[in-house]
């Protein structure tokens, strides 16, 4: 965004919303801002997730990690117990008291924050949403 930079005509500052392509599969236009933003976590955001997991877990009895793979792959406590060989009730404790314990060691809002869409991600969202219904509104 140098003036410098523009007058030499080395750089130019570009709107996210302007048009660099058309999908035809969709039939819409493709813009720069979808060229920029990443659905996927930052990689240092996803490294210390790992690492505060990793401290969690190793504090914890083995019995934790079936209960904590099942979780992540979005299995049900019944077939955790099924796995396990355990009873449905036994699994349920220990989740329960597992949920106690991380909110303990990584504070309330964690598991609330591990799964909550991140800001600048639901900005851009919403600034393509506003387009969308600008689109729509333009072609009735």
């Amino acid at each position: 965004m140098s003036p410098g930079g523009q007058l030499d005509g080395k750089s130019c500052v570009l709107s996210i919303e302007m048009e660099v392509g058309f999908d035809e599969e969709i039939n819409e236009p493709v813009r720069l801002g979808e060229f920029l933003s990443c659905s996927q976590d930052d990689p240092s955001m996803t490294a210390g997730r790992n690492m505060d997991w990793e401290d969690f877990v190793d504090t914890h009895d083995e019995r934790y990690r079936p209960i904590l793979r099942d979780i992540g792959e979005g299995r049900t406590v019944k077939d955790t117990a099924k796995t396990c060989g355990a009873g449905y009730s036994r699994i349920y404790q220990l989740k329960q008291k597992l949920a106690k314990e991380v909110r303990e060691y990584m504070g309330e809002e964690a598991i609330a924050d591990a799964v909550h869409v991140p800001q600048w991600r639901g900005n851009i969202r919403a600034d393509f949403e506003k387009a969308a219904c600008q689109a729509d509104r333009r072609k009735n």
